[in-house]
């Protein structure tokens, strides 16, 4: 089976599959505008700061399909409950376990939310030697261990942890750059 996400904003689908599968592609789009006066005046930061504007929103909505998918796609045989409270080292360590233990998965990634990014940033000499807990301190507690590279992305609920081995994920299909479309008649009022 293959789980993808029709649309944004859609329910991720199960789809079973044979030995092809036809992965359906949806446009995201958004605008933004910005007063003619700025462009006049040469306030350039402006309409540079609108821009990243729109390109940060266009991070979001893809951020945001993927986790959805992924949620979509999590069955309990791949969970892990537990009783802790924090990202622990015990934790941590149960994880990697677990998932090495599903089958021939090598964990090499793990998504933690901010809060419990936080956790590991709290690990004391007991948990981590003294290399690696600079490592941990210099990198802001974006950094590997026991090979498994952390990333802290915003978009994850507070009590959220995800693993993976990434040689075996999907692809997010892109066909196309993106476009940016002037209106005509701003053009025109402008001259």
């Amino acid at each position: 089976t293959a789980v993808v996400m029709p649309r944004i904003g859609a329910v991720p689908q199960n789809i079973v599959v044979g030995d092809s599968l036809i992965i359906p592609t949806f446009e995201v789009s958004n605008s933004v505008e910005w007063k003619l006066t700025f462009v006049r005046d040469a306030r350039f930061n402006i309409v540079e700061r609108a821009l990243e504007k729109l390109a940060e929103s266009f991070v979001r909505a893809e951020e945001k399909a993927g986790w959805d998918t992924i949620r979509g796609g999590i069955h309990a045989g791949n969970t892990v409950t537990t009783a802790e409270t924090t990202l622990s080292r015990k934790l941590f360590n149960q994880l990697i376990t677990d998932t090495r233990a599903e089958g021939a998965s090598e964990p090499n990634v793990i998504f933690v939310s901010p809060r419990l990014a936080s956790d590991i940033r709290d690990w004391g000499a007991a948990d981590l030697d003294d290399q690696t807990r600079r490592d941990v301190f210099k990198a802001g507690g974006m950094g590997s261990i026991y090979g498994v590279n952390i990333r802290e992305p915003r978009s994850l609920a507070h009590n959220e942890v995800f693993m993976f081995d990434t040689s075996k994920l999907g692809v997010m299909p892109i066909r196309s750059k993106m476009q940016t479309f002037d209106k005509p008649d701003s053009i025109n009022r402008l001259r």
